[in-house]
């Protein structure tokens, strides 16, 4: 039996961790959704995937927050909005432009629980609840940039909405948790598993965020909140606290296999944690189904069901020859386990190789490194590969046949790798 129709409704940041899960829910719900990306080489093969994604259920369009009226054709026709993308431009600053379009809708904005958590008398409230404010002047002062741009863009969207009689929602969801659609490791999750991952980088900060929430219970208030007539304002979205102890102990007992980080879990003091209120949004009618064990382990799962084993984050490996057959699909299947990848070209002008192919890779501009290097030099290798907890050696001289004999190109072949070699002894 085909679902009822809905209407048509807009996602924007699409291709992002939450909004591709919420896009998800809304087309199980039997919504249509129009999407938008930044541009068309955007990774939403995950989007298109989705089983109700056939037809003209889900469209993907290109814009960009830079240019606010790229998002009108989108917008247009759409019973509602949710506003997902954040980059750190206002989404709000053009005020002055004719918003015609936008009058009759709802718009749902998710903003974050980082807009309501920094205050100065933190240490003497037991309850974070939707009255309270991050304060800017202080988020400025300290540098904490992301709390200060959600917590503006928060505060100017609600200005607009009152200005413009525009009706307005937004959600505050603390950490979010959970399996996810995307084909990278989402930063939340980067951040939330940072103790599985090794990823000393993320320890403290995982180790100062006290409030979780799942994700299908995240997308699922989104879509509450915008069938109920009666929500306005803020709506807090948190249904579990936490500390990175409780983490541990589960992670523990669930994953013995696991090897946490226990001297530096031991160096953190265990604080009762700030609780993070949700009551107005449980008041509408709103339940939480997932608690925090649920959490975890769908995200653990989701990553073991994608064949993600989170075993590269964190550490470093080098691939020699990596503009090859071979090494190209390597440095990519390296860099979707989270591994930060080195790798190697000719630096003979004779045989300039073109590597656009790994460049134009998913988390390639963060992760992958490409060195100059020539196996009749072995020493050339040495910068790529110190440092390294592993090296792939794909390069061989066998592929430079113009201008060398076949004795030579077997010297090189053999003597360029165990040059190589050397460097690990």
């Amino acid at each position: 039996m085909e679902k009822e129709n809905k209407g048509i409704v807009c996602v924007t940041g699409g291709a992002g961790y939450f909004a591709s899960w919420l896009i998800k829910s809304l087309l199980e719900h039997g919504y249509t959704v129009r999407t938008t990306v930044r541009s068309d080489s955007g990774q939403v093969s995950h989007l298109k995937s989705l089983p109700e994604a056939s037809g003209d259920k889900l469209q993907v369009f290109i814009a960009d927050l830079e240019r606010p009226e790229s998002f009108d054709d989108v917008i247009d026709g759409c019973i509602g909005v949710f506003h997902v993308a954040h980059p750190i431009i206002d989404f709000t600053r053009n005020t002055e432009e004719p918003q015609d379009k936008m009058i009759m809708k709802k718009v749902i904005y998710t903003s974050s629980a980082v807009a309501a958590l920094f205050i100065s008398n933190k240490k003497d409230v037991e309850e974070i609840n939707e009255n309270m404010w991050s304060e800017v002047d202080t988020l400025r002062e300290s540098g904490k940039w992301y709390p200060l741009s959600k917590t503006l863009t928060e505060r100017a969207m609600f200005q607009f909405a009152e200005q413009h009689g525009l009706d307005l929602v937004s959600v505050l969801p603390s950490m979010i948790v959970g399996g996810f659609l995307t084909s990278f490791l989402p930063y939340s999750l980067k951040i939330s598993q940072a103790l599985v991952l090794g990823d000393k980088e993320h320890y403290n900060l995982l180790s100062t965020i006290n409030n979780a929430v799942h994700i299908d219970d995240a997308a699922s208030a989104h879509i509450f909140l915008f069938e109920c007539s009666n929500a306005k304002g803020r709506y807090i979205c948190s249904s579990d606290d936490i500390t990175v102890h409780d983490i541990a102990k589960f992670m523990s007992t669930k994953y013995p296999e696991l090897q946490l980080p226990t001297e530096l879990l031991m160096e953190i003091e265990e604080k009762k944690p700030i609780h993070l209120s949700s009551d107005r949004l449980l008041s509408c009618g709103f339940n939480f189904r997932y608690n925090f064990e649920d959490m975890y382990t769908d995200a653990i799962q989701c990553c073991k069901d994608k064949g993600r084993e989170m075993e590269g984050t964190g550490k470093i490996v080098c691939v020699t020859g990596g503009a090859g057959y071979l090494a190209s699909w390597l440095i990519m299947r390296l860099l979707q386990r989270g591994y930060s990848v080195r790798t190697t070209v000719r630096s003979d002008p004779k045989f300039k190789e073109d590597v656009s192919h790994l460049k134009a890779l998913p988390e390639a501009a963060e992760k992958l490194q490409i060195f100059e290097a020539d196996l009749e030099t072995p020493e050339s290798f040495d910068a790529a590969v110190d440092g390294c907890v592993g090296v792939f050696l794909v390069a061989q001289g066998i592929g430079l046949e113009v201008g060398y004999t076949q004795e030579k190109l077997l010297k090189i072949s053999v003597e360029g790798t165990l040059g190589i070699l050397m460097h690990e002894i």
